[in-house]
């Protein structure tokens, strides 16, 4: 992960100081790598719920057309339905 080389660079370079500054260095390089993967934890997260939402609607949609395929009867019912599961990637 990009974070972690990242993170080691960071602290390879805190080598060069002493004392408080290589402190303060390595704290700083720590704090880069958690705001690193925070964010990669956000962007995760939301392509997460942009797949989620998309499911759920496409789920409704089919819901909307299956329902339209009630007010038919017999073959053009079976038809409508296997059109709907069909749009819908519906099994």
């Amino acid at each position: 992960m990009r974070a972690n080389g990242a993170y080691n660079v960071a602290k390879e370079r805190c080598d060069a100081f002493r004392g408080n500054d290589q402190d303060v260095c390595v704290k700083e390089a720590k704090l880069a790598h958690v705001a690193a993967l925070a964010s990669a934890k956000v962007v995760q997260a939301n392509t997460d719920a942009r797949a989620d939402a998309k499911d759920d609607i496409r789920e409704a949609q089919y819901k909307v057309e299956a329902e339209k395929c009630d007010t038919q009867t017999g073959d053009s019912k079976a038809a409508c339905i296997k059109a709907a599961k069909a749009v819908y990637g519906k099994p």
